[in-house]
């Protein structure tokens, strides 16, 4: 088992899009819907409820799999106790 962090990870393999573009992943906090949006390419794309949690976000042009929306995030970060969460998170 590696102690490499995504962050790290991401930055010694670049992710190639689906057509070999480059494209690097995108994390979006939604303070209003309290969910995580994660983008893998930037395909336009449109929203399918796996279950309270999760909806997935596919390709309009070939119902790929282009990133996600989890919901519930916001909860776990408010009620986390973890002193190792908070400082990593802060600032």
């Amino acid at each position: 088992m590696s102690d490499q962090t995504l962050s790290e990870y991401l930055r010694t393999h670049p992710y190639k899009g689906p057509v070999g573009k480059d494209f690097t992943p995108v994390i979006i906090w939604n303070p209003d819907g309290r969910f995580l949006e994660v983008f893998f390419t930037d395909e336009p794309a449109w929203s399918e409820v796996a279950n309270e949690y999760l909806s997935i976000l596919r390709a309009f042009d070939t119902n790929v799999i282009v990133g996600c929306k989890l919901y519930g995030v916001g909860r776990m970060i408010e009620s986390s106790k973890s002193e190792a969460f908070r400082k990593r998170n802060d600032g």
